[in-house]
């Protein structure tokens, strides 16, 4: 399960769910990726019981709106006192999560370990912003989103970063070094 890691880091880290219902929220994730966090945890409310109009509106939600007696026992004290809000900003965590994880696994995949942070609400968070620009290795990234984020579901992104200077000019030391290797080796070349 791909999404298992992103939904265990953003429970943790957000406190709306319990941890047990991590691998149910990986499924749903993946089996309806490409869709919007808020559509996926609509349909975890959607499974089971519905609770009635009364109770809905006990827990602050609209009479209308889906919430199973299943949904709500997977929420923590702290999930409870925002049903809605709290399972969509865990399951956005994770996404957002997952989208760094795949970009980096991405740029590993093809030899390369720079990317650029791009903070997208840096507006609205001092924490975003502060790393807005920067270049970064995987080891970095892998402790994003930084611990000063004012968004419950942070949506920093990261993008490779590909000096093409610096690769040529690399890949042209390389091929000098080489050269003068092959020559050292057909001056001294013993018989």
């Amino acid at each position: 399960m791909r999404y298992l890691p992103h939904i265990e880091k953003a429970i943790s880290r957000l406190g709306y769910i319990k941890p047990e219902y991590a691998p149910a929220l990986a499924i749903l994730m993946e089996e309806n990726e490409g869709h919007h966090p808020h559509k996926i945890g609509r349909l975890f409310r959607q499974i089971g019981i519905q609770l009635s109009a009364q109770s809905k509106r006990d827990l602050g939600i609209r009479a209308n709106a889906d919430m199973t007696v299943e949904a709500i026992d997977a929420l923590t004290e702290k999930g409870r006192t925002a049903p809605l809000k709290g399972l969509e900003a865990t399951l956005l965590d994770a996404q957002f999560s997952y989208f760094r994880e795949r970009s980096v696994r991405s740029g590993l995949t093809s030899g390369r370990d720079r990317f650029k942070i791009d903070g997208m609400f840096t507006l609205e968070c001092d924490g975003c912003r502060r790393l807005d620009g920067e270049i970064a290795t995987s080891a970095f990234l892998s402790k994003l989103p930084p611990p000063d984020c004012q968004k419950e579901a942070c949506a920093i992104g990261i993008q490779l970063n590909i000096d093409f200077i610096q690769e040529l000019v690399h890949k042209e030391r390389v091929r000098e070094a080489a050269q003068k290797k092959g020559l050292l080796a057909r001056i001294f070349k013993r018989d």
